[in-house]
């Protein structure tokens, strides 16, 4: 991943600094579920107790962020951590150019800004505690610099928790997309299919919804393709690969191509067969072509089914009704091979009658 300065390489997506259980069991949950959803990488500190020494492996988590969200509630000027983060928040934003975001949550922005309220207080027990007035003084300096920041002011710009997370995390994407820019410039034409894919989704339908990708067997898919099929499904693709190439699970070859060892891939297939050993139709994915013929032969998918790929080389027939999928409600993807280079055992008439009945 790209370095934004010479010092430190870019690790994590956004360093996440709040105060309290009930931030960390409220918002901050339900933030980090969308926020992980979108593929977006996310360092929070997992310690239920924080005392007031900051870790060095924090301050080194911030410097490593592309962005950082600091999530202002009532209490969060009580804990000298936190405020140690914020001073380094501030300062990587003055000298790496770091993107800072401001939630302003059950708190007004003036308070935080001038030290009025509960920020009030809470410094004025600092300054009776702390024989160090710099330090007193760089949290002020710091707060004021956030305070001044746009950010989100919950509750009075937003209709509920919901809303506000939907707008952070739209925020902190389009953000990121700058940092990780489309893959798919220079191929003629392809802006125009990822548009019209992009309008075949229509996200906002509860039904089950397919889209096809039909196309050549044997090419292969390069970080291009992949990136441009995850951000038409809303996913951050290029962060996504990333990560797991951060994480040494894929590796891209000279020619661009995204490449897995054998030993990973069968680790995340056990990984998923283990989720329900005896009922596949209860798996988050289905590949082997006996499991997949079972399924939706004998109409056993779940909700739990989010990815689906069916080999039709490997069929004579496959014998569905319209409401095959209808209890796969989780099906987001579904991909259909059908190689064009060998005579297949399913009559290219019992293909196209298949392929209707999937809406496809």
């Amino acid at each position: 991943m790209a370095s934004r300065s010479s010092c430190h390489a870019i690790k994590h997506d956004v360093f996440i600094s709040f105060r309290g259980t009930d931030v960390r069991k409220g918002l901050l949950s339900h933030l980090r579920k969308e926020l992980r959803r979108r593929q977006i990488d996310v360092y929070v500190d997992e310690r239920l107790e924080r005392g007031d020494e900051i870790l060095p492996s924090l301050l080194r988590a911030i410097e490593e962020s592309q962005i950082s969200l600091i999530i202002f509630s009532k209490d969060y000027a009580s804990s000298k951590c936190c405020l140690e983060e914020l001073a380094k928040i501030i300062d990587c934003k003055q000298t790496n150019k770091q993107i800072v975001l401001s939630v302003f949550f059950n708190v007004d922005p003036s308070d935080v800004r001038n030290q009025q309220g509960d920020y009030g207080d809470a410094f004025a027990q600092h300054e009776e505690k702390l024989k160090d007035n710099g330090k007193v003084q760089r949290w002020r300096s710091a707060l004021r610099k956030a305070g001044r920041l746009s950010g989100f002011h919950y509750p009075t710009n937003f209709e509920d928790e919901s809303d506000l997370i939907d707008k952070i995390v739209e925020d902190i994407a389009e953000k990121l997309s700058k940092f990780y820019p489309s893959e798919t410039y220079g191929l003629v034409a392809i802006d125009q299919h990822i548009e019209k894919i992009q309008s075949l989704l229509m996200r906002e339908s509860n039904e089950v919804m397919l889209v096809g990708l039909w196309g050549m067997g044997g090419i292969g898919e390069d970080k291009d393709y992949v990136i441009s099929q995850l951000d038409a499904w809303g996913f951050h693709g290029a962060s996504g690969i990333e990560v797991l190439q951060k994480k040494a699970l894929i590796t891209i070859s000279n020619d661009n191509r995204i490449q897995m060892h054998d030993l990973i891939r069968q680790m995340g297939c056990e990984i998923v067969r283990q989720e329900s050993i005896k009922y596949p139709g209860r798996r988050s994915r289905l590949w082997d072509s006996e499991e997949v013929y079972d399924v939706l032969r004998h109409n056993l998918g779940t909700d739990e089914v989010e990815a689906m790929k069916i080999d039709l080389s490997q069929f004579t027939d496959l014998p569905l009704r319209v409401d095959t999928l209808k209890n796969m409600p989780g099906l987001r993807f579904l991909k259909l091979y059908y190689p064009l280079h060998i005579e297949l055992s399913m009559p290219p008439s019992r293909v196209k009658a298949m392929l209707l009945v999937l809406g496809l």
